[in-house]
């Protein structure tokens, strides 16, 4: 029997981690899982400090203190 869940963490700039959530199964969408997760309480009242900074993936976008990381994606038609 395998077992997946959904882990979502957070690292300080010494690589510490300092938020680590495990507790929704793994075919739980990543967007989904964090608006259950106590971290989103936090930004939700507006408790993150204001030099603290979130990255995330798209499945945080709309999200204003998760900052996105974009990758250039190169096509036949050139740089996007």
């Amino acid at each position: 029997m395998c077992v997946v869940v959904c882990v979502q963490a957070v690292c300080d700039a010494h690589k510490r981690f300092i938020f680590v959530a495990m507790d929704m199964p793994g075919s739980t969408h990543d967007s989904r899982a964090f608006s259950f997760s106590a971290l989103w309480a936090v930004v939700d009242e507006g408790l993150v400090a204001s030099d603290f900074y979130l990255f995330g993936d798209a499945a945080y976008r709309g999200i204003v203190v998760i900052c996105m990381v974009y990758v250039l994606v190169y096509t036949v038609f050139g740089r996007f």
